[in-house]
């Protein structure tokens, strides 16, 4: 009978505690993130599954593409939480900067490379020279390895 109670207990609780978290504000949170690819598969997902709402989070999503612009609106107040990392992440550190990765969405280097047609093996590289666009240094620094 005891058991009986405790459990009849804790499903109001469970109850009253769903029906409170639902009618509570959401919190408004600006969410910068980019460059699309396998790494904002998941802030995507998330939205789309009302992860967020579920989590009492009103997330605007905005795709800014440009790792250096979002460490710039993040540096300036406008965001406090992106999707992205990489490069800028790196640079804004060596800069001295405050912004830091806590969670990587994918457990390897998700860059493309692109490269003309006469190149169709990853030996056809050494000694050729390649270039990255703004601070997508780490892209270089790894075809130099």
């Amino acid at each position: 009978m005891h058991k009986v109670i405790c459990h009849l207990i804790a499903f109001v609780l469970m109850l009253c505690t769903t029906e409170f978290l639902s009618s509570q504000e959401l919190t408004k949170l600006p969410f910068p993130y980019g460059p699309l690819g396998l790494n904002s598969i998941p802030w995507v997902v998330a939205k789309e599954r009302r992860f967020f709402e579920k989590n009492g989070l009103d997330v605007d999503m905005v795709y800014v593409g440009a790792s250096a612009v979002i460490v710039q609106s993040m540096l300036s107040g406008s965001a406090n939480i992106a999707g992205f990392g990489g490069p800028a992440v790196i640079t804004n550190v060596l800069r001295g900067g405050d912004i830091i990765q806590v969670a990587a969405m994918a457990p390897f280097f998700t860059q493309s490379l692109l490269v003309r047609p006469d190149i169709r093996d990853i030996k056809n590289l050494q000694g050729k020279k390649s270039a990255s666009p703004g601070l997508a240094q780490s892209l270089t620094s790894r075809l130099e390895r």
